[in-house]
């Protein structure tokens, strides 16, 4: 969904949640949208990244001005590397162009300790702290064909809980703080 040729699957999308707005009880209702589009997933990013960047953000301002129109909280996923990223023709980062979007940000921050967790965080804390923006931290606990340091799998759910209560700790300085995220919830169930 992050190129032009896939508008048509992001309209689909907001289309549903607009007419199940529409027809839910006031209970009922979504309080956001939330996506998770990742571009750099795609082929296309390494052969003509800047081109893949300028329609994934012409996406998300299409979701984002959807969820300021139907009046919904809006957040997305990215990668803690995002920092690293330019934005073509720009003196500013993907992640910096993401948290000035969106209301709130889940930083896919992958690692298994409390240090690495904080340090892949922690410029994008500040930022959003600056901006009345909400950071959550997101985590691994299924087992990972990239390196064992990008998930709790082996260490097990104690371990993971140890680091989490670490990193709040450290983290509860940022008022972008929002807490954590788990990716996924079977994994996290069958942690040992």
């Amino acid at each position: 969904m992050a190129l032009e040729r896939e508008r048509t699957q992001v309209k689909a999308f907001l289309s549903w949640v607009a007419e199940f707005q529409s027809k839910a009880q006031e209970s009922e209702k979504f309080s956001g949208v939330h996506v998770d589009i990742e571009p750099y997933l795609l082929p296309e990013w390494l052969s003509d990244r800047d081109s893949v960047i300028r329609q994934w953000q012409s996406s998300m301002e299409f979701i984002c001005r959807f969820a300021k129109q139907e009046q919904l909280h809006a957040g997305a996923d990215m990668p803690f590397w995002f920092d690293e990223i330019p934005v073509p023709g720009q003196d500013s980062s993907l992640s910096s162009w993401m948290i000035n979007q969106f209301d709130s940000i889940t930083i896919m921050a992958y690692r298994d300790s409390a240090e690495r967790i904080l340090s892949a965080s922690e410029q994008e804390l500040q930022e959003a702290a600056l901006l009345g923006k909400q950071v959550i931290l997101a985590v691994e606990t299924n087992p990972s064909r990239e390196t064992p340091s990008v998930t709790f799998y082996e260490e097990g759910r104690l371990y993971m809980e140890e680091q989490l209560m670490a990193v709040q700790r450290l983290a509860d300085e940022y008022a972008s703080f929002g807490g954590f995220a788990v990716h996924d919830y079977h994994g996290w169930k069958s942690l040992k």
